[in-house]
């Protein structure tokens, strides 16, 4: 049985297009027999980091809960580690990481570079991400320039879900 491996920012129960597109996504590819884990961040503390669904197995990794409802920070802490570990063991056949500005783009592509994992990177939006701020934007633009530098290092292949991103 083949495995993919979705890396993104949120998943369900945090609503948005992306979740919405990886969980559609997620219960077709099982539906065609092919198992599905997504990796995620655990942005509300109730949470559980390893949950099994009838699509997917989905892993939440730990954040800074200072920012977890904007941008969630991965706080690289002994539980990360561990599921990481757990991650490698799982005979993963590719990542897909979802957007190039979030965390968890640049910890899927350097665990696919680590295990040897064909990846690609899905983009979901054709602007800067922004919280509405002039300073703060400024310099979440640079951010997310810098990120997005690092991420292409690891990854060869963007793909993006309509023609605005071209």
């Amino acid at each position: 049985m083949k495995t993919i491996a979705f890396f993104s920012g949120y998943f369900l129960p945090h609503t948005g297009g992306i979740e919405k597109y990886e969980y559609n996504l997620a219960k077709q590819l099982s539906k065609k027999n092919i198992r599905v884990i997504i990796v995620t961040t655990k942005d509300d503390k109730t949470l559980q980091s390893v949950e099994n669904t009838e699509y997917a197995t989905i892993y939440r990794l730990p954040v800074y809960s200072a920012f977890s409802k904007r941008y969630p920070i991965i706080k690289k802490n002994k539980e990360y580690i561990n599921q990481i570990k757990h991650l490698e063991k799982q005979n993963i056949d590719f990542c897909i990481l979802n957007t190039r500005f979030q965390l968890t783009t640049l910890v899927g592509a350097k665990f696919a570079k680590k295990n040897r994992i064909p990846m690609c990177v899905i983009e979901h939006g054709s602007s800067h991400f922004t919280v509405y701020n002039k300073i703060l934007d400024f310099f979440g633009h640079i951010f997310e320039h810098l990120l997005t530098k690092k991420v292409k290092s690891y990854v060869l292949d963007f793909y993006g879900v309509s023609r605005s991103l071209l």
